[in-house]
Order: C-alpha cells, then structure tokens, then sequence
C-alpha cells in the first residue's frame, strides 16, 4: 500500500483504529498519573505527499521510541517538550529535584510512563486486528534531530494523535504519539474491521 493509495474509506479506518488505541493508551496513562486525559481525532499523514513534518524538532523536546515486532513491524514513538516533560516528571517524581530527567530514576520514570501508554495502545490494536504486536524496550532521546530521521523508506504512512491532561495540579503535560507501521503491516490493518471507539 503506498502512500498516496489511501482512499477516504481507508483513511477513516485508520483514524478510527488510531482513537481505539489512543483510548486505551491515555486510560492507562491516566491511571498512572492520576489526572485526567483527553486526545484529539487521530490524523494520517503520508510522508509521500510531503506531509509529514521533516523539520528538526524544537529545542528541550524529548522523544521515546518503540520498536515493534510479532506480527506487526514499525515504530511507535512519543514527542513531548521540556514543558510538559518537566511536568510529566512532577507527577510521577513529586519529591524530585528539578533537574530529575538528568538522573537515571528521572529517565526510567519517564520510559516506564511511555511504555504502559504504548504498550496499552499496541495491545488495544492487537485485540482489534487478532494480531499478536509486541515492543521492544523505550528508548528515549533527549535531542532528538528530526522526525525525518526515524523513518524509512521512500513512503511512510503515520497515524498522529495528540493528548494532553485536563484539571491536573502539576501542570499541563501535553504529547504527541506517532504509530508507523510497516508497509506489510499497514496492509493488514487496512484489512481489518474499524472499531467503534
């Protein structure tokens, strides 16, 4: 399936396999912190028609990525900026010093958050399509270059959704989740049934 072969029936199947994990990602996140989340449609873009975004990401951003295996193969990564990073921390190390992202227990918290998200996604779209999908450990990036980097291949299709918490007392922390699949595994979820989130 390449990139620009996306048709509007498909395109909405997408986004709505996207909400069906994001809706489980954030509930899980949600236990864990503690706070209420909300996140937006889910969007696809298709690095083919020039619009996935191919510029270095902004200073203090962060980035924690997964890789996939089982029967799917592809990438899942986070983006989160030095804002809601520090936030993000301030929630899940209340007694820490500022500068906690420094220090090992700062960045094991925030793989660990990461992966319950991901993993709660991933699982969500493995009970969708009756794939079994599994990741390997975070990987976190404190200056991540580009999001160009990560991709591979000539055309890559990416559901993005955006999340963000509401009501919360430590401030806002706010995120970007991208799901690239593979080109064979982006066939099989086309396959699949849309779930009704």
């Amino acid at each position: 399936m390449s990139a620009g072969g996306l048709n509007e029936g498909r395109l909405g199947a997408l986004k709505d396999l996207g909400d069906f994990g994001m809706a489980h990602g954030t509930t899980a996140l949600s236990r864990l912190l503690g706070a209420e989340i909300s996140f937006g449609r889910a969007r696809v873009i298709r690095k083919g028609t020039g619009s996935f975004p191919a510029a270095p990401l902004a200073s203090g951003m962060i980035l924690i990525a997964m890789a996939l295996g089982g029967e799917g193969k592809g990438t899942v990564f986070i983006v989160l900026s030095a804002a809601s990073t520090r936030h993000l921390l301030a929630h899940l190390c209340p007694s820490a010093e500022e500068d906690v992202l420094r220090s090992e227990h700062g960045v094991s918290a925030i793989k660990e958050a990461a992966n319950i998200a991901i993993c709660a996604y991933l699982n969500a779209l493995g009970e969708t399509t009756g794939m079994t999908l599994l990741a390997a450990p975070p990987e976190l990036a404190l200056r991540p270059k580009s999001l160009a980097c990560l991709l591979y291949g000539t055309e890559v299709v990416s559901l993005h959704s955006s999340f963000y918490t509401t009501g919360s007392g430590c401030g806002a922390v706010r995120g970007d989740l991208y799901f690239l699949p593979d080109k064979p595994f982006l066939e099989k979820l086309l396959l699949t049934s849309t779930p009704q989130v």
